[in-house]
């Protein structure tokens, strides 16, 4: 989680808008082959969501920039909704992107 919070630091003093984080996630078929073999290798050198909310913890009040998680719903609805937000939001998390949902139109026609 080093090299991540380094990496953020840099991309804020690079005058970085907005950052977008991805949190690994065991199975993200949605996502082409670069973001599942980037996926992982995050899990298998042991990222979790955990590791990620404590390292934003310490590096957010650093940035000046916001941070947005990338994640998936499945471990969002793992850990409860309620509980996820209060994390994210103590790590100074900004906002959040998931996936892992069907176009609308599916949703309906299913």
């Amino acid at each position: 989680m080093e090299t991540t919070a380094e990496a953020l630091r840099l991309l804020d003093a690079c005058g970085t808008d907005v950052i977008e984080l991805g949190v690994p996630f065991s199975d993200p078929y949605t996502d082409g082959p670069v973001i599942q073999a980037s996926a992982a290798r995050a899990l298998a050198a042991g990222a979790t969501l955990d590791g990620v909310m404590s390292m934003l913890k310490e590096v957010t009040p650093e940035l000046s920039c916001p941070v947005v998680l990338f994640s998936y719903f499945g471990p969002i609805v793992r850990r409860g909704l309620a509980n996820f937000t209060a994390a994210a939001k103590e790590a100074g998390v900004q906002g959040s992107n998931n996936n892992q949902f069907k176009p609308s139109s599916q949703l309906i026609n299913s």
